[in-house]
């Protein structure tokens, strides 16, 4: 009789059981802490990767710029030195082309000029210094025919102001049809800009507004009372929201000038206005100097005025006066009715540069210039960038 092996069942111990379970999770925290940094180093290896590639892109976006303002400033120079182009700038000239976008070695670059002096210079607004806004003097401090809704109270580039915010469409997303300034609070609006603009502390009317204003905001304001540096100035003044800011930017600029003289002297403003570009809405919101409406003219003759001297090419006040498709809106006696001192010039020496480039598929980068240009002595033309900035002129 064959005796049985009785099976005997091993037990693993409870101390061995844990220890497996703790080398499990052991391992499982390694797993995670390798796929943690391993994340890590390849999140900063492509952030690394696309700040340098950015890099890149952004020195080589300024170099192109650099170059297509280059580039203008050279068109410039030409249409200057050219004897034929140099007596006047006009619509129909090389630098006012559009033009297409250039191909370049990593993308493309495109740039076009404007006339700054085709715009509505917010500066010629600023009353003569120790004078009332429209130039007259003051008796015993008190300004003269400063009545609310009179053309007396204010100058010629005031009132033009006046008629050029009636032109913009102030309409917003939920407006069906376009939507206009009434008068009265373009006259407030500019009332608060004499205000901004003077060298006092006297409010001009219904609509102006000091110190005691602004530094009342939240946040508070510092007014500015000197000429403006930029049109961006307008989104602080009293009365101007941001559709009429909108609608305003194609159409103003803030260049220097020389300051009125006193007691009724030859106006000393420099940087006029050049019919030749300027656009229709500003032509409806010059009127002739006998006048007296604060309404811009109709749409339709701003059009025609627009058309008329798109066409002209003209080089004097005496070759728009000889053109028989001037509007006689236009017209007193057979001579122009514009306020010469400021408007008439016909030839320029501010531009605007825009340019803009494209690197790659995705990086696109704009830059914008104000450029003056003058005659040398030698008689070449000197250039220079005033200034470079992201926002407004």
């Amino acid at each position: 009789m064959h005796s049985a092996k009785a099976k005997v069942a091993v037990k693993t111990p409870p101390l061995v059981e844990k220890q497996k379970g703790v080398a499990l999770i052991m391992a499982m925290l390694i797993v995670v802490l390798v796929t943690a940094v391993a994340i890590e180093i390849r999140w900063r290896f492509e952030l690394s990767i696309s700040r340098s590639a950015n890099r890149w892109a952004g020195v080589q976006a300024k170099a192109y710029l650099e170059g297509a303002e280059q580039l203008a400033m050279t068109i410039l120079r030409q249409d200057l030195e050219d004897e034929e182009t140099s007596k006047t700038d006009h619509l129909n000239e090389p630098w006012a082309m559009d033009a297409q976008p250039f191909p370049t070695d990593h993308g493309w670059v495109q740039g076009r000029l404007e006339d700054a002096q085709g715009r509505f210079n917010l500066n010629l607004m600023r009353p003569p210094d120790n004078q009332c806004s429209n130039g007259s003097n003051r008796e015993n401090g008190i300004c003269q025919n400063t009545s609310f809704g009179t053309c007396d109270k204010y100058s010629e580039a005031q009132l033009t102001f006046v008629r050029l915010l009636q032109t913009v469409n102030i309409a917003g997303p939920e407006d069906e049809e376009p939507v206009y300034l009434q008068t009265a609070m373009a006259e407030e609006i500019v009332e608060a800009i004499i205000d901004w603009l003077d060298n006092d502390s006297e409010i001009s009317g219904y609509g102006g507004a000091e110190s005691n204003y602004y530094e009342g905001l939240t946040p508070p304001t510092t007014i500015a009372n000197l000429q403006m540096i930029s049109v961006s100035e307008l989104q602080q003044i009293k009365g101007v929201t941001a559709e009429i800011y909108r609608g305003l930017l194609p159409y103003v600029v803030a260049l220097p000038t020389d300051n009125r003289q006193a007691n009724g002297g030859e106006q000393g403003i420099t940087n006029k206005i050049n019919l030749n570009t300027a656009k229709a809405p500003l032509l409806r919101s010059i009127g002739v100097t006998e006048g007296c409406d604060m309404l811009p003219l109709p749409e339709e003759t701003g059009q025609e005025i627009a058309s008329a001297i798109a066409a002209g090419e003209y080089e004097s006040m005496e070759d728009m006066e000889a053109d028989s498709l001037i509007p006689p809106v236009w017209m007193n006696n057979n001579t122009l009715g514009i306020d010469k001192n400021l408007f008439g010039v016909f030839e320029s020496s501010y531009f605007l540069f825009y340019g803009e480039v494209g690197i790659g598929d995705d990086y696109v980068r704009n830059g914008k210039s104000l450029i003056k240009r003058t005659k040398g002595q030698n008689g070449g033309a000197d250039l220079q960038v005033v200034r470079r900035t992201d926002a407004n002129f």
